[in-house]
Order: structure tokens, then sequence, then C-alpha cells
């Protein structure tokens, strides 16, 4: 069960992390807090030709460093983000940067946005992967904001670059993708879960500001109580409005609207009645129907 827990929260800690998520005060894992924190310009490229090398590089090194100066954001340290941008510029071309109308700093005409063959887009990679740090890279993402010790995290991360599965972070930090965990017949998330048993103890998770269901099992029973028969209710109400003129109304014999057994139900009538007196049940008792709506979610496909 320990080790489902961790891979769920690594795999949350994906879409945080690839998403521009503040990564919070990171003082055991370096967030790149040596590139620039003040307000950074982008340089000025010249609005048609050629543009140089050298102002090539320093545009790619603010893409690759900026970030804003109010929040933690990860990013690498300004030596590794000049080894990063000298070698795309080397490996791409100048020339051919140019003319796909590479601007730093602007929407549409960033690396994620400008026209790179496939093979130009591995060479981006390669170069970011080999001048970056992604082991440091990858822990400060997971470590987010606290939620995971930095040993912890540090611990997922040199694992997964023992694993070889740093490519897909390398690649969302470069382009702004999402990272797939489970691409490449799950390798990443296979990696995720043997790690997972490595290096996070039962007590790595700080949640305790989650107001998650109590301990005793009766809590959802007695929101189950209440939840489900509303449920059928507002399913057969849904059926009964919606199929009216059809089979009830015209001299039909009208109390067979409440026939349940006969048949005829309405999901999302089920639904919405379902919800509301589970939030409400929730709310009475003082737990958060966030949470527990998690837990009864897989329940909906199953009453359908």
């Amino acid at each position: 069960m320990r080790r489902v827990l961790a891979l769920l929260a690594a795999l949350a800690a994906l879409t945080l992390a690839t998403s521009c998520s503040d990564n919070g005060p990171a003082a055991e894992v370096d967030d790149g807090t040596e590139s620039a924190r003040a307000q950074q310009v982008a340089p000025v490229f010249p609005e048609d030709g050629p543009v140089p090398e050298e102002l090539l590089v320093e545009g790619l090194v603010f893409d690759l460093t900026n970030r804003p100066v109010d929040l933690s954001y990860w990013a690498p340290p300004t030596d590794q983000a000049e080894c990063a941008a000298t070698a795309i510029v080397d490996g791409v071309g100048a020339d051919r940067l140019s003319e796909l109308g590479y601007r730093p700093g602007v929407s549409g005409a960033s690396l994620n946005d400008i026209e790179l063959s496939d093979d130009e887009r591995i060479v981006v990679a390669d170069a970011v992967e080999e001048c970056v740090d992604m082991v440091e890279a990858v822990a400060a993402m997971f470590y987010g904001d606290g939620r995971i010790a930095p040993t912890v995290a540090t611990c997922l991360a040199d694992g997964l670059g023992e694993a070889e599965q740093l490519r897909p972070f390398v690649v969302a930090v470069v382009f702004g993708t999402a990272v797939d965990p489970f691409a490449d017949d799950s390798a990443l998330a296979t990696a995720m879960l043997e790690q997972s048993a490595v290096c996070v103890p039962e007590e790595a998770f700080n949640w305790s500001d989650l107001d998650l269901p109590g301990d005793d099992p009766e809590d959802i029973t007695t929101i189950a109580i209440a939840a489900v028969p509303a449920g059928l209710i507002g399913a057969r109400l849904y059926h009964v409005i919606t199929d009216w003129s059809r089979l009830y109304s015209g001299g039909r014999w009208w109390p067979d609207a409440f026939a349940i057994w006969n048949g005829g139900l309405g999901i999302p009538g089920g639904v919405l009645a379902g919800v509301a007196v589970g939030v409400f049940m929730c709310r009475r008792m003082r737990l958060d129907w966030r949470y527990v709506a998690d837990c009864a979610a897989p329940a909906i496909p199953v009453a359908q």
C-alpha cells in the first residue's frame, strides 16, 4: 500500500512539476537559485535577417532561466543554461533558428512553438540533458512545496537517473509538454514505483493539513445511508420528468411513476441528488467533501 501511495504522489508531482508549479522554499534541494532572481529583460532581436550566434545564446539562456521573481520555480543555474544554449545553437544552427523565427520571451516564437523537425528537437533535448543537472532538477520538482522530504525527493531523482528515466523530464522542461509516466510500456511509472520502495518511508508525506475522512469506517457508511437512497430517488425523478409525456400522462395510471421495480432510472438525476446529499452530510459531519468524493467516484460507473 505504501508503494502505491508513493507512486500516486510522485505521479501527481509530475503534473505540478511540468506546469511551472511553485516549488516553495527548497532549502535542501537546489532549485537553481544561482540563476538571476531579479526581473530579467529579454534581449532585443533584430526584426528581420540573421541573428548573431551570441545573441541567440543570450536569448536561449533567458528562456531557460527566466522565472517569476516572487515564486520559487525551478530553473537551471546560469552556467548550465549557457552550456545548453551554446550546444543548441551549435547543433541546430544559428541560420536555422533565425529562419524559424525564434525569439526569446515571445509567445509563439519560443523553442516549443517554432517548427523544429523531430531530429532538431532531439538535438535540443540532448543539449539540455548533457548540460543541466537533471537529477537536481527532478529532485526540486518532486520536492514541490515541501510535501516530500528533500532527502526522499533526491533519492527518487537519483533512482530515476540510474534507471535512465530522466529524458521525459528533459522534454517537459524544454518544450513545455506534460510528462506521461505510462508511455513506453509504463517505463517511467515502473521505475518510480520501484524507487519508491527504496526511498519513501511511511512518514515521508507531510499531509497533516488535509482534512481527510475520519478513521472511523462508520463515517462513510453514514454518508452512504443518506446519499445512496437520494441517488435512487433523484434517478427516478429524472426519468419520470423527462419521460412523463411518453409514459405517464394522458390518462395513464400515474402511480406507475413510483414503480421503480419496473425499471426507469436516469443517471444524471442520480448523480445530482446523490452528490448534493453527500456534500450536505459531509458538511454536517465536518468532513472535507472533496476527499469523500474521490473515494466515492469509482462507484458512479458501477451504479450506471
